[in-house]
């Protein structure tokens, strides 16, 4: 399972999960990836581009109506159970993302 890094400037962490492995994030998400090849896809902005994609399996503890999966590009966006997930890089081996947790609740 590959490990988080937590970021010096904000909550975020940042974390390169390799392909067929999985991290875990909090309590509560894992997320696993793999199934990395280039296909074009549209980006947020409409635009079609060719590039790296991957599978990312989301998976929520004690929620099975939650766990999916989805297929990423640099750059997109991804939100669950309050985790803001990015991606910042695909290449061959794995994915870059930057992970943004639920606020903590306040006392």
């Amino acid at each position: 399972m590959s490990s988080p890094e937590a970021l010096a400037d904000d909550e975020s962490t940042e974390s390169y999960i390799l392909a067929t492995t999985q991290a875990q994030f909090g309590d509560s998400l894992r997320v696993g990836t793999g199934n990395i090849w280039e296909e074009e896809f549209t980006g947020e902005d409409g635009a079609t581009a060719t590039g790296l994609t991957a599978g990312l399996w989301l998976f929520v503890r004690d929620r099975l109506e939650l766990n999916r999966h989805v297929r990423v590009h640099e750059g997109q966006q991804v939100e669950i159970i309050d985790y803001q997930l990015t991606v910042l890089k695909i290449d061959e081996d794995g994915i870059r993302l930057k992970v943004i947790p639920p606020p903590s609740p306040q006392p």
